[in-house]
This record gives C-alpha cells, sequence and structure tokens, in this order.
C-alpha cells in the first residue's frame, strides 16, 4: 500500500512539474507605454540637444505667476510660479496606431533632455536650479511640454523717495546658460493668461508685465544668447501706512505749532517740545527698522522726519530764550533799535495790533493800579518790553514753521501725484 501511494506521488509530480516551471516562467505582459518608452529610450542619451548641430532647437518659454514678495530690507524680489517649456525633440516620434493609439507619455525629468534655461540676474548665485523636478508630456509627433513649479529670486533695484507711495520696476532676465541662438533659440509664449491663477500680494498689487525676447552678445562669446526679460511694475498699497506714517506725520505739526501759542512765560513749551521730540524719534526708528539704509535718493517722508525733529529742537531752543527773556530781562532797556520795530506796522502786525493793550494790561499787573514807586514802575516797563520781543519772537516763529510745514505737504502731495 505505502509503495502503491510513493508511485502516485512520483507519477503527479513527473507531470505537473514541468506545467509549474512553465508558470513562473510565463513573463508578464507589458503595457503600450512600457514597450514604447523602451523602444525610444533604447539608445537615447539626455545630455545631448536632440536636433542637428546646425539646427538650433527652438524652445518656447513663458511664466505664469502665482505670487510675489518684494523684501525691501535685501532689495530681492521672490516670484513664485510655473514655468512653461515647449520644444521638438526630433527623437520622439512615434505611430500611434502601432503603440495601442498611445498619443502621450508621460516622461521623468531626469531622463529626458532639458534646455538649460535660468535666471541670469538670480539673487542666488549658487542655487541654479529654479525649476522643480517634475514629470514632462511627450506627444508622439515629437512635441515636448514641461511645466515645472518655479521660484525665482532677483535683486531689484528699489526707488524709495516716494515711500510709502512708491511704484518699482523689477525684472527677471531668463536664457540659456550654455547654448547660443545658434542651439537653443529661445521664444517667448504667450498663450497663458499671466493674472489667471495669481494668489494677491496684501502689500503691493501687479500692475503691469512687460515681456520682451533680446538677442545679446556676451564678451566670453562670439556668438549670441538669447534670452527673455520681464520687467514687472509694483504698487505699493498704501492703506495701512496712512495711518501708520502720515497721521504721526500731522501730529507732529500740530504738536511743533502748538509751542508758538502757548504764553510765552509757560514752562510747558519745554515739556511739549520734548514730546514731539520723543514721538519723532519711536517714529524714525520704526522706519529704520522697515526700510533699508539707502545712499542715495532717501524717501521723502523720513527727510520730513528728519527735518522736523532739527526744528523742533531750534523750537527747544527759543523756546528757553523766550522763557528768559520774559521772566529775568527786565533790569536791563529793550535796544532801542528793537523797540524802533516792535512800534512800527511790523510790530503791529506781529502783535495783531495789540501794544498798547498789551501795556495797559501789564503796567497795571506790575504798578499794582498806578501804587507802587517810580522805580519799580521802570522796571515794570523794562519787563513789559521784553515780554512783547518775546511774543514777537513766538509769532515770528509760529508764521516761519506754519509756513515751513505748508511747503513740505504741498511739495510731497505734488510728488506723489
Amino acid at each position: 500500500m505505502d509503495h502503491t501511494l510513493v508511485r502516485a506521488f512520483l507519477l503527479l509530480f513527473a507531470f505537473a512539474g514541468p506545467l509549474l516551471i512553465q508558470a513562473d516562467d510565463v513573463p508578464i505582459p507589458k503595457t503600450s507605454a512600457e514597450k514604447l518608452k523602451k523602444e525610444l529610450f533604447a539608445e537615447y542619451d539626455r545630455t545631448i540637444r536632440p536636433s542637428e548641430e546646425s539646427t538650433p532647437t527652438v524652445v518656447k518659454f513663458d511664466i505664469t505667476i502665482i505670487h510675489f514678495d518684494l523684501c525691501e530690507k535685501s532689495s530681492v524680489l521672490t516670484v513664485n510660479g510655473w514655468a512653461k517649456f515647449m520644444w521638438t525633440d526630433q527623437k520622439m516620434a512615434w505611430n500611434p496606431a502601432n503603440h495601442g493609439d498611445l498619443k502621450v507619455l508621460h516622461v521623468p525629468y531626469d531622463e529626458l533632455w532639458i534646455p538649460d534655461v535660468v535666471l541670469y540676474n538670480s539673487a542666488v548665485g549658487n542655487k541654479i536650479d529654479q525649476h522643480g523636478t517634475t514629470y514632462s508630456l511627450v506627444y508622439n509627433n515629437s512635441s515636448v511640454l514641461w511645466v515645472p513649479p518655479s521660484i525665482y529670486e532677483t535683486n531689484c533695484k528699489l526707488d524709495l523717495r516716494l515711500w510709502p507711495f512708491d511704484r518699482q520696476s523689477c525684472k527677471l532676465v531668463v536664457g540659456s546658460w550654455t547654448h547660443h541662438v545658434g542651439q537653443i533659440d529661445l521664444q517667448l509664449s504667450t498663450d497663458w493668461n499671466d493674472q489667471e491663477y495669481m494668489t494677491p500680494n496684501d502689500e503691493w498689487h501687479l500692475v503691469n508685465v512687460d515681456k520682451q525676447r533680446n538677442a545679446k552678445k556676451y564678451e566670453c562669446c562670439e556668438e549670441e544668447y538669447a534670452d527673455i526679460t520681464y520687467t514687472l511694475t509694483l504698487q505699493r498699497r498704501p492703506e495701512m501706512y496712512k495711518t501708520l506714517v502720515m497721521t504721526p506725520a500731522f501730529v507732529i505739526i500740530i504738536l511743533s505749532l502748538s509751542v508758538f501759542i502757548l504764553p510765552t512765560q509757560a514752562g510747558e513749551k519745554i515739556v511739549l517740545n520734548a514730546i514731539t521730540t520723543l514721538v519723532i524719534t519711536i517714529v524714525l526708528f520704526a522706519m529704520s527698522q522697515k526700510l533699508p539704509a539707502i545712499a542715495s535718493n532717501p524717501p521723502l517722508i523720513v527727510l520730513f522726519f528728519g527735518s522736523s525733529l532739527l526744528m523742533v529742537a531750534i523750537a527747544f531752543f527759543e523756546s528757553v530764550l523766550v522763557i528768559k527773556m520774559s521772566r529775568s530781562c527786565g533790569a536791563h532797556p529793550l535796544p532801542p533799535f528793537i523797540k524802533q520795530v516792535l512800534s512800527g506796522w511790523f510790530g503791529s502786525f506781529i502783535l495783531n495790533g495789540k501794544n498798547s493793550v498789551q501795556k495797559k494790561a501789564n503796567d497795571e499787573e506790575m504798578t499794582g493800579q498806578g501804587q507802587t514807586s517810580k522805580n519799580e514802575g521802570a522796571s515794570g516797563e523794562f519787563q513789559r518790553e521784553w515780554l512783547m520781543f518775546a511774543s514777537a519772537i513766538d509769532r515770528i516763529f509760529f508764521i516761519v514753521y506754519a509756513l515751513i510745514y505748508l511747503i513740505k505737504i504741498i511739495t510731497f502731495y505734488v510728488t506723489v501725484l
């Protein structure tokens, strides 16, 4: 019985063994895409330009801007977008009827020839790969489409003279790094809407994007190299700065002029000047954190605050001077030429024609309604004269400062508009 079972198993393996081995050796069927790719890339060299040496490869290029950001401290414009490349690869052609009606093939970035198009004016010199490593689309008519996500960082020369109402112009210069026009003819493709997919920037508004193809010779080489220059015009959104910058400016103007309206003998003049100085210093410090150090064409608003700080310093000295004159100069008479000026039309204009009223009020206050001695009357007269002179200085400074601030405001708005 045991011998019968052994013979049965041997017979089973004898017939089934070859069948099992044959099943293991049966190859897995390949898809049309696999067969096509193996056929196309059998002798393909991705480092060689896919055209005859005498024939340039026409590469159509464009950028769709998704987002942008301008850093004023470093003067760097960062553009996030999609770069669009289209060219013809003569080695990538097939008959769809022979490959399962397959008309497009998805090929990884590192298996296909890719034009070496980079950003010429890059702010990061050692970063050449601005494009993502995405798949490309290869069509049966030899055309190739590659749309990688891209990041371009370029230096931008800023003109902050009209900050925060300024408009900036930044350029992106894109071209082949090693191939001249006879090898890669870079052309501009304009069949995409630049702003269709763009995320708005909170601080800047993209006013215009100008595109221009150029062919230029460089000192290193005799051949021309093609590039596409994108000029981005950016307009700052000034809504926030109207509150953060313009409001302190008007507050400073009001505080500066209020110093000259206070009574001549008031010690509050010193306190008000000190408060104005503190406000200007805080605003200038905040601007220094926001703006870069600019050697030429500094912002007009910064010049305004800087000159206002100097004017407040002068007003501080003037306040100390008039307080001293009105309080401690009564022992000596006013110089005759100053008395002559104040008694004429100029004095009447500056003091609003109230010389006699002031004289009577001060005489009554200083002489005690006519009951003081003759020496005390003379001292009171000297004090009144110096008080009038100090008041005249305050009025003159008020008019001069008001005119200066008015000229500043008119000049700024005329320049901005």
